[in-house]
């Protein structure tokens, strides 16, 4: 039902006038892929809504988001959220979703990248619709800037919108900022240096590309190749290690590594898994990140099993498993806007290691944490176990695979602490 929107929430008794009359253009145009259902019509609004999102979207039955001050449970059966602070229920609402075309992603101050900021999507979509060339927006990026002006229990929104190039430029801006979405860039009127936008399609483009690992099938020698620094392969890891990492931090070497037997394996697990879901529409491959902490990367990539799941602990979340995560700066140990680097690899040059790794997930099942997992449990109504675990911590998705050869260990990306 949700696969084919991302979703606006509300609970923001504020923005009720505003959306519904956007809303009402919105029925009467043809700019969403699909109409908006009138049942649907009103519905309340959450941050930091895209997390909440991406869990709708791949059908988690509830999930908790939170920001610097609240935490948000939501159970998308029941249609009712908490909102929590400091462990306390604050208040318990009924809230809506609404399917809406995909959003924009604007350059935070550090150089990372999140969607833009409560109503200002709103008054994009409105200026959209009206087919005018542009709109001032006031930027309300940060809940911190949002409990500021409204009390941040009862007012945070987003709403999320496309764009249709088609009626010419569209700059948006305040007197920090300025996006021109013909160019597709954010422009600071200080000094004019102009950085790219993304829409949300785009960014699961940056998230995925063809990777290629060649090796000669008869040899057992481990190479690691120099990614160049001018090459397409290069400025495609740096997007996907730039969505959510300060821009001051310096990627100073990429290595992809060529394991002929290990690179084997994973392709024959693939086939594998891939043949039990004969499902074309299923993505089976997943980059994502991992840090090694004080074991050297190489201890991985140098054996033809990578991640040894039997040398895991039990106390993880799912207990024995390689753990991965989407989000970079979860595994630096990201904690109030702090890098703790809690789970990389420290070099004596004073650099930092992660893994971006090709991660076979399959058919993966959301759990709540549960140690001593021995394996991923079976398929309702099937002897078939799912392929993978997924949960979601700190506003960011976690897999872990139970088998061994199911995470290749692509690359290698060392970078600068500061």
């Amino acid at each position: 039902m949700y696969s084919r929107f991302e979703y606006l929430f509300c609970r923001a008794s504020r923005a009720y006038v505003e959306i519904q009359k956007v809303s009402n253009k919105i029925e009467r145009t043809q700019s969403m892929a699909a109409k908006v259902p009138k049942s649907e019509l009103l519905f309340e609004t959450i941050n930091p809504y895209s997390f909440a999102n991406k869990a709708l979207v791949m059908g988690l039955p509830k999930v908790t988001v939170s920001d610097s001050r609240f935490s948000y449970s939501l159970d998308f059966q029941s249609k009712k959220m908490q909102v929590m602070e400091n462990g306390k229920v604050k208040e318990t609402v009924v809230f809506y979703v609404l399917p809406m075309p995909q959003t924009w992603y604007g350059r935070n101050p550090d150089g990372s990248y999140t969607p833009l900021a409560p109503f200002n999507q709103l008054k994009i979509w409105n200026a959209l619709i009206e087919l005018k060339p542009s709109v001032n927006l006031f930027m309300m990026e940060t809940p911190e800037v949002i409990q500021k002006n409204a009390n941040a229990s009862k007012v945070i929104g987003v709403l999320q919108a496309t764009v249709h190039t088609k009626i010419g430029e569209l700059a948006i801006g305040n007197p920090k900022f300025e996006f021109n979405l013909t160019k597709k860039v954010q422009i600071n009127p200080q000094d004019k240096v102009e950085h790219p936008i993304y829409t949300s399609s785009e960014v699961q483009n940056i998230l995925a590309w063809d990777i290629s690992v060649p090796y000669d099938e008869n040899s057992t020698k481990i190479v690691e190749l120099t990614v160049n620094k001018n090459s397409d392969e290069w400025n495609s890891i740096s997007k996907v290690f730039y969505l959510t990492m300060p821009s001051k931090l310096k990627i100073v070497g990429v290595q992809k590594i060529v394991n002929p037997i290990l690179r084997q394996n994973w392709e024959h697990e693939l086939r594998m898994v891939k043949r039990k879901n004969n499902n074309a529409d299923m993505q089976y491959v997943k980059l994502l990140w991992n840090g090694t902490g004080t074991t050297p990367p190489s201890a991985i990539y140098s054996n033809d099993k990578g991640w040894m799941v039997n040398y895991s602990t039990d106390g993880n979340l799912w207990g024995k498993g390689a753990y991965f995560s989407e989000d970079v700066s979860y595994v630096c140990g990201k904690k109030n806007n702090t890098l703790t680097y809690k789970y990389a690899h420290k070099t004596k040059q004073n650099t930092i290691k992660l893994f971006l790794a090709q991660v076979i997930v399959g058919d993966a099942i959301h759990l709540e944490e549960t140690a001593n997992l021995p394996q991923p449990p079976n398929k309702e109504g099937s002897d078939q176990k799912y392929d993978s675990v997924l949960g979601f911590r700190h506003n960011t998705f976690i897999y872990c695979v139970k088998d061994n050869g199911r995470a290749y260990p692509t690359y290698v990306v060392e970078f600068t602490q500061s």
